[in-house]
């Protein structure tokens, strides 16, 4: 089972099977808040200027229409 997080700048992402966090940059966007995983493979970040990430490998990121200009937070 794998936990995600993540933070920092430039769309930073970090993943963990348990034993150690390996840290990927999604290349898409300013600073994440939060995180989401359906699956493995499958989920969403949200960050700073209302942007959202999807994933469906687990490894690649897209950037996805929030469908607002507005804040997050």
């Amino acid at each position: 089972s794998q936990s995600y997080a993540a933070a920092g700048t430039g769309g930073t992402l970090a993943t963990s099977s348990g034993a150690a966090w390996t840290r990927h940059t999604s290349g898409l966007g300013p600073e994440l808040y939060d995180m989401s995983m359906a699956t493995a493979t499958h989920g969403w970040a949200i960050g700073r200027r209302s942007v959202v990430l999807r994933t469906t490998d687990g490894r690649t990121w897209t950037r996805q229409d929030a469908g607002t200009t507005a804040p997050f937070l």
